[in-house]
């Protein structure tokens, strides 16, 4: 009769094993209810299925009614552990069902915030097409207008090297012609002044050619650069200064100084210029003395140079306008040059990559401090 109970029913297995406890020692173990309760859920087994299913196993196997009643508190027993079970089941399920929607929430925005990088990427590349097309055209224009710098920057240098070199034979031929006349008419009584000072200014003129020459040698840029010793070269302009000016034999220092890289035919027209404006540009009752010393690194390339006086100063609002070519500021009279010398001091700071800066007050002397590559 068992059999044909258990036939009539699906999952055979697991019904035997529960006619097995309906039928055993009425004392059943939790651990076997627990056994019997997952064989029910492994199976899937709905609530119903198994009502039937007990009754007809009870029908066949529990005729007394002790038996009928150990056999409804093993249900009970079986039907707690289900409801446990399908409960936790089905707060698994809650909690997945609120992952998957967060999970889909997720993905949703994921795939928008990738919509939108990718259209921010195609911006964006739009965006840096249009402007490597613009840096194209810039760069074009600025290589045009670098070959017309060039071309102005060459014209002017051979402008300014024909001027020295061409008119310094007339003047020279000027300049003779006044000497000679002068020596012809020593003897005679009679006022040379005008001739002497037509003489002067030839002078002055044949300066200023030669001043201009340098500079237009100072337009291409450096020549061949290569490391000078600051030391040697400033000892040396030193020594030509002083014997140039025997009379008042202005005074000269210097710190250990370092070695720089450049060109040593520049160096040697930037530091003699300002120099010799430290000795000139100082009061009759004054002894001049100028002072060149390390004035420390500027980072790891470069490094900056004092040349200190003790002269008669410089006004703060002319100290850029003194670097413009031709520029004086005192009459030849009282100071004779050609108001080239810082012009070309600066173009060739330039040159080098450097920078010249001023620091003077009238009176109180001038420092001039020059930055130059290591």
């Amino acid at each position: 009769m068992a059999s044909a109970a258990i036939e009539i029913l699906a999952w055979p297995d697991v019904w035997s094993g529960y006619a097995a406890l309906l039928t055993a020692n009425p004392v059943v173990d939790s651990s076997q209810v627990e056994a019997m309760a997952r064989s029910f859920i492994e199976a899937e087994i709905p609530y119903a299925e198994f009502d039937a299913g007990h009754a007809a196993l009870v029908k066949a196997h529990c005729r007394s009614e002790a038996s009928q009643k150990l056999a409804d508190q093993l249900r009970q027993q079986i039907l707690s552990t289900l409801d446990e079970a399908f409960a936790a089941y089905r707060g698994l399920q809650k909690r997945y069902r609120a992952e998957a929607i967060e999970i889909r929430h997720s993905a949703q925005i994921h795939a928008l915030e990738a919509e939108r990088l990718a259209s921010s990427r195609a911006d964006l590349a739009t965006e840096v097409a249009q402007q490597n097309r613009l840096l194209n055209e810039r760069s074009v224009e600025l290589e045009a207008l670098n070959a017309k710098l060039l071309a102005q920057r060459d014209e002017m240098a051979g402008f300014l090297y024909s001027i020295s070199h061409d008119l310094k034979s007339p003047i020279n031929t000027i300049q003779s012609l006044l000497a000679f006349f002068l020596e012809d008419n020593a003897d005679r009584d009679m006022d040379v002044s005008d001739v002497e000072n037509a003489t002067q200014t030839a002078s002055r003129m044949l300066s200023m050619l030669d001043n201009l020459f340098k500079f237009s040698r100072t337009l291409d840029g450096t020549d061949d650069t290569a490391d000078v010793n600051l030391n040697k070269l400033i000892a040396d302009i030193f020594d030509d200064l002083a014997e140039a000016d025997p009379d008042r034999r202005p005074r000269f220092e210097k710190d250990k100084l370092p070695i720089v890289n450049g060109s040593e035919f520049q160096l040697r027209l930037l530091f003699q210029n300002l120099i010799a404006n430290g000795a000139k540009f100082c009061p009759p009752d004054r002894m001049p003395e100028v002072r060149v010393v390390s004035a420390g690194t500027r980072g790891l390339t470069h490094t900056a140079i004092a040349v200190t006086d003790n002269g008669i100063g410089i006004d703060p609002a002319y100290h850029r306008k003194i670097f413009g070519l031709f520029n004086r500021l005192h009459a030849y009279g009282d100071f004779p040059g050609t108001g080239i010398g810082l012009a070309l001091c600066d173009r060739v700071v330039r040159n080098h990559g450097g920078q010249i800066d001023l620091q003077s007050e009238p009176g109180k002397g001038a420092t001039f401090i020059v930055t130059l590559p290591i």
